[in-house]
């Protein structure tokens, strides 16, 4: 029961920092109460990718990108910063969408960008969010909704005219009207801007009765007169059409500043990439720009209570971690979700666990992560006071499981060569004071990749994955190590495929599950036991074991042994994902109506409750997001269950 014990905190654990718990929104917590059980400060620091505009409203800040998680929300291309925490607004965009452009006139928060659709509303390319009502709707009507092509940039007047510019060139889904890269919208309809522009806009800036547009068409700024209903031409040409303008802001002087790619030849001179408009000529730019618009395409806004905010492409600021957006209070710079950014990160994204596990009282995690807590990782963290730290500098190498014996020692494996200049080859052993390779040289380890491990009473090592020989001896994928040897066996024949997952019961009985149908010279269809000496298959008979698909995760408990993984028949028997096999009838049964996706980690606690992570997403009629408890009779979601970018709980 110890065991058990052990591995019922790590399961929770498990779910609690490698996935996204979605639960910040009031309405989300009248519905799944028990959400208030989930700890949510596992989240990471900033955004998980680009940052394309930034707007205050009054003090909240409302960010839209190229990004799927904020802090510890899922939020998908669009979030909402009240100076404490993240919110999401609604489910945001596909992860083939992207969001360019935010703006807002009163009540209503407009985003533009490449997009079908947005929280399940039907937008061609624009659409509105209603801060009062919380509730997304289309721009338009009938076929007049959106337009049909890529939004790049949005500005309102002080009246709430909206203009929008991009790569469409008409209104509506099929197209009506001429709107030619540039339109605007008065809240109720559109407005062509004369012939529009004769290519892209990128960008847009209003200051007064005149919209300034920049992009890429006839190599010069022009504007938009809107008393006059014309289009004015700003300075001199470019000296290529080629070139192109991506930031227009209106300075504190009310000159004109332009960003881009571009030559321009002005008062004899030439200027480059970046230029001034002083209503009578362009200028080069000289000292600190003061800019009353975001700079370089919504940069940094600023809100009631004085705090700026300033968004980009950075990790740090003062080897502080920030990722892409911070805040200045005047004094210094701060990350957002500070203190509640405990979450494990590669690549400015949410980092992949691949286990973890309790040993004398400290959690250790391997997967593929490079920092956590604001602290460098690489791959390989130990918990302790409340935050992740590195442990030994990391692995370099793909780490895929931890596990412990009776001395404290810890054994991890994956596939990696060396550890502090010592060959280990896909597993090593930590004493609490060095590591130590099992084998020396070129005989230490495996020759492949190690996925599963477990130690018995006696001290011996079990290890399974994808490799043909440990130690130089030929094992095909499972293999032990024995201590008082110091050598590699292998097990019979071993295995014909990949080993996955492996159990160790009360007499030491081995169960191993993966992706094969032979255990040495039986025939056994995914999941066998070793009992010491020879293979088994777990059925009624030789045709009729195992079942047909994948086996990630096996418990046994008294006289059954439960396997979780990717399949739809076991024996005989039409069974979705889980299943129980009682060692004395030889028969396979499952949980009610099963899983319809895949179980990657199965728990039973003192108590017989059984739970269950995958991918899953429902039993029958029952929802229940990745993460379910078997009561023995039926599946129970654990509040709203958990939102992660692959829908997977390992």
């Amino acid at each position: 029961m110890k065991l058990l014990k052990t591995k019922y905190h790590i399961l929770f654990i498990i779910f609690i920092v490698n996935f996204t718990i979605v639960f910040s929104q009031s309405n989300i917590e009248t519905k799944y109460p028990d959400n208030k059980k989930w700890d949510d400060q596992f989240g990471i620091v900033g955004v998980s990718g680009e940052i394309h505009a930034l707007k205050a409203h009054g003090n909240d800040l409302y960010i839209v990108g190229d990004f799927r998680f904020a802090g510890n929300v899922f939020a998908n291309g669009i979030v909402k910063w009240d100076g404490n925490s993240w919110s999401n607004l609604g489910d945001g965009i596909d992860e083939n969408s992207r969001i360019n452009a935010l703006e807002i006139i009163g009540n209503d928060l407009y985003v533009g960008g490449r997009f079908n659709e947005i929280s399940g509303i039907r937008a061609n390319n624009i659409a509105k969010f209603n801060l009062v009502t919380k509730t997304w709707s289309a721009v338009g009507t009938n076929k007049n909704k959106g337009v049909n092509k890529t939004v790049k940039t949005l500005a309102a007047t002080d009246d709430g005219d909206l203009y929008i510019g991009g790569e469409f060139f008409s209104i509506g889904e099929q197209g009506s009207g001429n709107a030619n890269f540039i339109v605007m919208w008065d809240g109720e309809g559109w407005y062509t801007l004369g012939r529009g522009v004769s290519y892209f806009v990128n960008a847009i800036a209003i200051q007064g009765k005149s919209v300034y547009v920049g992009g890429r068409f006839k190599g010069y700024i022009t504007k938009w007169d809107i008393e006059k209903n014309t289009w004015v031409t700003v300075g001199n040409r470019f000296n290529s059409y080629s070139e192109a303008v991506y930031t227009i802001s209106i300075l504190d002087d009310e000159s004109i500043y332009i960003g881009g790619r571009f030559e321009i030849k002005s008062m004899g001179k030439f200027i480059k990439n970046s230029a001034i408009w002083n209503g009578k000529a362009w200028l080069p730019v000289k000292g600190k720009i003061r800019s009353r618009a975001p700079m370089g395409g919504h940069e940094y806004a600023k809100t009631l209570d004085g705090k700026v905010y300033f968004a980009g492409s950075f990790e740090k600021i003062s080897e502080i971690t920030m990722n892409n957006i911070t805040m200045w209070d005047g004094v210094t710079y701060h990350p957002l979700n500070s203190g509640k950014a405990n979450g494990l990160v590669r690549n400015i994204s949410y980092g992949k666990i691949q286990n973890l596990v309790v040993n004398n009282k400290t959690i250790y995690a391997v997967g593929g992560f490079v920092f956590g807590s604001g602290n460098e990782l690489n791959n390989f963290a130990i918990w302790k006071e409340n935050k992740w730290n590195s442990f030994q500098n990391g692995i370099d190498g793909n780490l895929n499981v931890l596990a412990t014996d009776s001395k404290n020692n810890l054994y991890v494996g994956g596939r990696f060569k060396e550890i502090d200049n010592i060959q280990m080859n896909g597993i090593a052993k930590w004493s609490g004071e060095k590591w130590q390779a099992l084998g020396t040289g070129d005989n230490s380890g495996v020759n492949g990749s190690v996925s599963a491990i477990v130690v018995d009473s006696s001290g011996i090592i079990y290890a399974g994955g994808q490799f043909s020989s440990a130690g130089g001896t030929i094992t095909n994928n499972i293999a032990k190590w024995r201590p008082g040897k110091k050598r590699w066996a292998s097990l019979g024949e071993g295995i014909n495929g990949d080993v996955y997952s492996m159990f160790l019961d009360a007499k030491g009985i081995l169960y191993v599950g993966g992706r094969f149908n032979k255990a040495g010279e039986i025939n056994a269809n995914n999941i066998a036991k070793w009992d010491g000496n020879q293979w088994a298959y777990l059925g009624i008979d030789s045709l009729n074991n195992g079942m047909e698909g994948s086996v990630w995760s096996i418990a046994v408990v008294g006289n059954e042994v439960y396997a979780g993984g990717e399949f739809r028949k076991v024996g005989k028997e039409t069974i979705s994902n889980i299943a129980k096999w009682n060692i004395s009838t030889k028969k396979w049964m499952p949980f009610g109506k099963g899983l319809n996706g895949a179980v990657f980690d199965i728990l039973i606690t003192k108590n017989n409750n059984l739970y269950a992570g995958g991918s899953f997403t429902s039993s029958g009629e029952q929802t229940l997001n990745c993460i379910s408890k078997w009561d023995g009779k039926q599946w129970h979601p654990l509040g709203s269950g958990v939102e992660e970018e692959y829908k997977q709980v390992r």
